[in-house]
């Protein structure tokens, strides 16, 4: 079993496609990194609003702009991540694989969806260059509050 850790942030929600992507995890090459949990939710006030959430791959440009986010170990004994991490506000956008959704799914904002993969279901990251990775990007035509994101991974 390798060394786990979790990264959350929050974004404020843009209108359908392309939106602006709240997390990136960029691959290191020197591991492979297996996401297994995404919880998703939205602040603000409640109503019936609905955001798309689509978790997809990049491999030529993780964007630029953003702000680090330094993951948290689960056990305090494991080393800094290998993996790294950017939240909201990309100046421009990664560069997203065509037919690359690993998941893409509609949420009502009063609710809150956990994601786990159910085991050897993992999202695999690829021991690639820090171009490459999985971005997360929440979308609606209505929403414009804040909506976050929580990863856990192995590595």
């Amino acid at each position: 079993m390798g060394d786990k850790y979790a990264v959350t942030c929050d974004i404020a929600v843009t209108v359908p496609d392309p939106g602006d992507t709240a997390m990136v995890l960029m691959d290191a090459l020197t591991t492979r990194a297996y996401l297994y949990e995404l919880i998703f939710s939205q602040g603000g006030s409640p109503a019936d609003n609905i955001i798309r959430w689509v978790v997809r791959r990049f491999t030529t440009s993780v964007g630029t702009g953003g702000s680090a986010i330094v993951a948290t170990p689960l056990d305090p004994a494991s080393p800094a991540a290998l993996i790294t991490a950017n939240r909201n506000t990309l100046t421009t956008e990664p560069t997203y694989t065509a037919a690359s959704e690993l998941l893409d799914f509609d949420l009502n904002q009063r609710a809150t969806f956990r994601w786990v993969a159910a085991p050897g279901g993992e999202l695999v990251m690829a021991a690639a260059a820090a171009t490459n990775g999985i971005g997360v990007t929440p979308m609606s035509p209505a929403y414009a509050g804040i909506s976050n994101v929580v990863a856990h991974w192995d590595e």
